[in-house]
């Protein structure tokens, strides 16, 4: 009878508690199994018999460092302000995602602040080694899951958040701006979000005027800065017109317009009803 392996048996455990584990909570059957495939991809990847260096990890500087700095200062590395990061963590920190019984996560608040410190860095700063290093915690593994499930509770509250107005707030947007721009509910415009790497599929189509590589955005904001639509996802040598007409405020007009609505930005498309 052949000896299995120490390496072979260990994966052969996780991937067994992951099953049962699974099976006693199907709703966290994504979260479970990618834990499980990357327990694997992990103990595959070094051999057993050689001791494993050890790298000390704190998160000092999160739990007591930044705590003690000024409002500015927290805002540098986390982007929004005290006030609005204890804001989001509320509405995100009872999101399923972060419920887990195959392994401990990190504490909600940490998920939260690595994601927020990675997307609003650019550059080395925002590096996989730095993050991990400066939140105390693994490497890009640890900083993926993180960012990913903090996204997708984000995400969860799209609706809530982002919404259209129906007619009569149209109606009371439109008296407020009747004095700048007559018979409009807000204002649209394309942007680009920028790619730190040319997509392997089709890079050119990428490959803006400002010589980047990005993808297209176009938002809508009524009156008082607040945005009402989002459309992201055309590559960024694409036309802003060609954009608006293939998002759904362009294809399903009559659903987001009353007779005397409109947004001025888009010149090329027509957007007025009257």
């Amino acid at each position: 009878m052949p000896i299995i392996s120490r390496k072979r048996k260990l994966m052969e455990e996780i991937c067994e508690a992951a099953f049962i584990d699974i099976i006693n909570s199907p709703t966290q059957a994504d979260i479970i199994f990618d834990n499980a495939i990357d327990d694997v991809l992990t103990i595959s990847t070094y051999r057993l018999s050689v001791p494993r260096l050890f790298v000390p990890k704190s998160d000092d500087w999160f739990r007591r460092i930044l705590p003690n700095h000024s409002d500015d200062y927290f805002k540098k590395f986390m982007r929004v302000s005290r006030k609005d990061f204890t804001l989001i963590l509320r509405m995100i920190e009872n999101s399923n995602v972060f419920k887990s019984n195959s392994r401990q996560q990190l504490k909600v608040d940490q998920q939260l602040a690595i994601t927020l410190h990675k997307l609003g860095h650019d550059g080395t700063g925002s590096g996989v080694s730095t993050t991990a290093a400066l939140f105390g915690v693994g490497g890009g593994g640890t900083i993926l899951k993180v960012v990913t499930r903090v996204l997708k509770a984000i995400l969860e509250l799209e609706k809530d958040w982002i919404r259209w107005p129906d007619e009569t707030e149209r109606l009371e947007i439109a008296r407020n701006m009747v004095d700048h721009l007559p018979n409009c509910i807000g204002y649209i415009d394309g942007s680009h979000i920028n790619l730190e790497e040319a997509p392997l599929d089709d890079p050119e189509s990428y490959f803006t005027r400002k010589q980047r590589y990005a993808i297209q955005l176009q938002a809508v904001c009524d009156n008082n800065k607040m945005i009402r639509s989002i459309f992201v996802g055309y590559p960024g040598s694409v036309h802003d017109a060609r954009v608006f007409a293939n998002s759904e405020i362009g294809k399903i007009q009559k659903n987001f317009w009353t007779e005397v609505s409109g947004l001025p930005g888009i010149q090329p498309t027509k957007i007025r009803t009257t």
